[in-house]
């Protein structure tokens, strides 16, 4: 496609959006469309007419389901009979844009309702009254959460709320790109061509986003611009309260002396009391990581914490609403300190639209059709060790990481082929969280880069004619390998190639490149065809756009931690394909677990929806999760040397997916499993099934089992010792028996004491750390429905009936939906054959499920609690980044 076609398909593409937007049509009225709009794109061929069709197509099918939401009781619903009111400026414009930009009308419509659902619950500007609201909002990660705070402040500014602050992570490249996303989607103004205008340098068109559909842009001002946060000069040289239409903003990092300086300001606009009188909507971005207690970092989130709250108690009526796609640490604040931050007035689950492509989607599920993309990282140990320090050197870079690299030289060029030319792509490296690490791979990979981009530039027109060259061919391999089922030949990629490779560009983010940019005021933007390599500054947040490849190499236990490095969650319509993730078999898996675990934590925000239950029970559904365990681990080892957890294993299922890969530990579970169906004896049903099942088994039958079991060293809730006390300890009357399960399947027949079946065959894959991780990515060891084993085939499909008819995520039913309704506690054990390995004994893994309703401990104690000793041994197996020095 041309330029001329370009400009042609994309008015001919704005035209079609727009009337989508009034009314979605159908194919044969979108076909018809298309055909009388024809004059647009002269120059458009009928592919190219095709491409239109299909784009808006998608765009236009794409939808999304209304979120859940969890209220205390003592809320007054205000927006009902004012909206009509409301003069909804800014929203409309904002809706306006999002049309004209490819949002799906159907989901902007939701998105509309949502947004009214939250501001409704947040407090009334017209009320003259003192308030102070908090709530949260979960999103997934990458899914469009800043789209929609950026809505809500719309809303919110058109409904009265005067000031808005908003919260960014705690670097500077991540405050600038959310500050470009406020100048178009609030200001309507460019900051940074503002601030290069002010410095004397030529200047663009000073309207953007929703600029271009307002009639003024001076009811918005912002205090902080694309390459400046709230400065020290700001609070002499700025005086302005806003009027009854205007609104001040503030994009701001959470530093305690940024924060300091925006609540000196603030208290410099107040009464004589230095209170300000206007309502202030304070959006806390990432809240999560506000919320973490910690006392030995520069920037220590309890610093931020009181800053926080500090902003909040100048103003006499505020809104604290966080956003976050981990809310385990949010939850984990106070709920009965008055003025902290938990969301005791609600909690929204949003809903992500039918095209984000999130961590259930990659890691969960198996793929249909098109290609997988993960690929395994199995060479990357000894050019970056996991465990290794800041002095490490890096000599060379492994076989799967040059790979990558090549792979997205050619996907870049296969999306100009398919006229994305104009569209930003990149690719991310992390495999350290050290700086000097860090610089040493950029240089290797800049390196790399243009050795291919040299060989493209001075050989692609002689390799085309046959002339050898190993760079070349090598990146034909990667087209051969990854992309030859596309329509394209590699004699079309080749021919593309010294085009679309040449602007390619390596570049460093980490904290060193970030004080560079911050003590300079420059623009943290990137080239529009990117290869990044980074640490933990690509993790929090940061949007890398069009990323198509993805290289990880780290370890971490903490879920919001590793589910915030997912960078590659997100939309990639059009280039989805093309995308490919490296990634080690460890990660892989915790990654699916990680999903798993947060997917049950929405599930549980309809459950109690459905019960009328409040935000606090909410909190304490969280922290009685056994994944909880994890987080509250993490914010402790900050600050101790040891520790514990009690948990509620209520209404869970937990398993053994991690399996030592040790001969004696295979063979002492075997042993163990052994000496257990041998105690039990006769079965009491399932012989003929291949599923024997006992049931009414005393528990200090089933404590002497777990006492001897052992799972892999780094699983955090088969901790040495832990369960078997729990289960020894119990003194509810529900869990003195117990029912056991041993689980066949498709394998090897075998006997075990009165009982013959075929050995259930799971995949098992290497972890870094000398572990067995069952069934690869999924991480499962029980199939679908394995825990409804005992409840009979009638009870069990009521059951699922029930589930399904009040979830929003049809997509299947959680184990947790049977726990509850279990008459006795379960152990399955699965005696499992491995696909394609010998190993010294068939590999014992388990399945754990305690019923009852979580959170109703009526009845019990706290020995029916897990308790969990987090040692120094359990610190460094878990967190080895928290006891390796401090963060760079």
């Amino acid at each position: 496609m041309n330029d001329v076609q370009q400009k042609q398909y994309l008015k001919l593409k704005n035209m079609l959006m727009a009337a989508a937007a009034i009314d979605v049509p159908s194919e044969h009225e979108l076909r018809t469309l298309i055909s009388e709009l024809r004059g647009l794109g002269p120059d458009l061929t009928d592919e190219h007419l095709d491409i239109v069709f299909d784009e808006v197509s998608k765009v236009s099918n794409v939808i999304m389901d209304m979120g859940v939401m969890i209220e205390a009781g003592d809320r007054k619903p205000w927006l009902a009979d004012r909206k009509d009111k409301i003069e909804w400026r800014l929203w409309d414009a904002y809706r306006r844009w999002m049309t004209n930009t490819g949002r799906s009308p159907r989901v902007i419509d939701v998105l509309d309702q949502t947004l009214d659902t939250i501001l409704d619950h947040m407090g009334d500007p017209m009320d003259k009254t003192p308030w102070a609201r908090r709530g949260l909002v979960i999103g997934d990660v990458q899914s469009g959460k800043t789209g929609t705070y950026i809505g809500l402040i719309n809303k919110a500014a058109d409904a009265g709320y005067r000031y808005v602050i908003l919260l960014t992570g705690n670097t500077e490249s991540l405050r600038q790109q959310t500050q470009s996303r406020v100048d178009q989607g609030v200001i309507g103004r460019d900051s940074l061509s503002l601030s290069r205008a002010d410095a004397g340098q030529p200047n663009k068109s000073r309207h953007v986003g929703i600029g271009r559909y307002l009639e003024s842009t001076s009811s918005a001002m912002s205090l902080t611009t694309m390459t400046m946060d709230f400065r020290k000069t700001s609070i002499e040289a700025v005086d302005f309260n806003p009027g009854p239409d205007n609104i001040v903003v503030f994009v701001t990092k959470k530093n305690k002396l940024i924060l300091k300086r925006i609540a000196d300001w603030l208290e410099q606009q107040g009464n004589a009391e230095k209170r300000v009188n206007q309502p202030l909507l304070l959006i806390d971005d990432e809240s999560d990581y506000a919320s973490i207690d910690t006392t030995d970092e520069d920037e220590d989130p309890t610093a931020i914490n009181a800053a926080i709250r500090r902003l909040l108690s100048i103003f006499d009526r505020s809104s604290y609403v966080g956003f976050t796609a981990t809310p385990f640490a949010n939850i984990f604040i106070s709920d009965e300190v008055e003025d902290d931050l938990f969301p005791r007035d609600f909690i929204f689950g949003l809903e992500a639209p039918s095209n984000y492509i999130g961590a259930g989607t990659i890691f969960n599920e198996q793929p249909e059709g098109g290609a997988d993309p993960i690929r395994v990282i199995d060479d990357a140990e000894d050019a970056f060790p996991l465990s290794h320090k800041s002095q490490h050197a890096v000599f060379e870079l492994p076989e799967s990481l040059i790979g990558a690299v090549r792979t997205f030289i050619v996907a870049n060029t296969i999306r100009d082929l398919r006229g994305d030319a104009p569209h930003p792509r990149s690719m991310l490296i992390n495999v350290s969280r050290f700086n000097s690490v860090q610089a040493q791979v950029q240089e290797l990979v800049a390196e790399l880069l243009a050795a291919y981009k040299n060989a493209i530039s001075l050989h692609a027109k002689t390799f085309a004619k046959g002339k050898p060259n190993d760079r070349l061919a090598e990146l034909q391999d990667a087209f051969d390998d990854e992309f030859s089922d596309l329509p394209f030949t590699w004699d079309e990629v080749l021919e593309k190639l010294p085009a679309s490779s040449s602007g390619i560009q390596t570049l460093l983010m980490n904290s060193k490149t970030e004080q560079q940019i911050e003590q300079d005021e420059l623009s943290s933007e990137a080239p529009p065809r990117l290869i990044a390599v980074g640490g933990d500054m690509l993790s929090r947040g940061l949007t890398l756009d069009g990323l198509m490849v993805s290289y990880f190499y780290r370890r971490t236990a903490a879920a919001d931690t590793l589910m915030q490095m997912g960078r590659w969650f997100g939309y990639r319509d059009g280039y989805e394909d093309l995308c490919r993730i490296w990634i080690n078999n460890e990660m892989q898996a915790a990654f699916g677990y990680a999903a798993r675990t947060l997917d049950e934590l929405r599930t549980e925000l309809v459950r109690m929806r459905n019960q009328k239950l409040t935000p606090e029970q909410y909190g304490l559904a969280v922290r009685n999760h056994p994944d909880a365990l994890l987080i509250t681990a993490r914010n402790k080892m900050r600050s101790a040397k040891v520790g514990s957890k009690s948990i509620s294993l209520r209404g869970h299922s937990i398993e053994s997916y991690k399996l030592s890969s040790e001969n004696q530990d295979l063979t002492e579970n075997y042993t163990a499993f052994v000496d257990l169906v041998e105690e039990l004896g006769r079965p009491d049903s399932g012989s003929r099934t291949n599923r024997p099942v006992w049931t009414g088994v005393d528990k200090k039958r089933i404590a002497k089992f777990m006492q001897t079991f052992r799972a892999h060293p780094s699983s955090q809730l088969f901790q040495e010792g832990a369960l078997s006390r729990f289960i020894r300890n119990a003194s509810a009357d529900d869990l003195q028996r117990w029912d056991v399960v041993v689980v066949g399947g498709q394998g090897s027949s075998l006997s075990v004491g009165e009982v013959s079946f075929a050995q259930p065959i799971r995949g098992l894959s290497a972890g870094d750390d000398g572990s067995w991780l069952v069934s690869k990515r999924n991480q499962r060891v029980a199939g679908a429905g394995d825990v409804a084993t005992t409840l009979g085939r009638d009870r069990a499909k009521r059951i699922a009936n029930a589930y399904l008819s009040e979830a929003v995520n049809k997509k299947g039913v959680p184990d947790t939906a049977y726990v509850a309704e279990l008459e006795r506690p379960l152990l399955l054990v699965y005696p499992i054959e491995p696909k394609g390995l010998h190993l010294a004994a068939p590999a014992i893994a388990v399945n754990i499920s305690i019923p009852g309703a979580r959170n109703d401990d009526s009845g019990s104690s706290d020995e029916d609690q897990v308790t969990y000793l987090l040692n120094r041994v359990a610190q460094r197996l878990w967190f080895p980044e928290l006891l390796a020095g401090d963060d760079v």
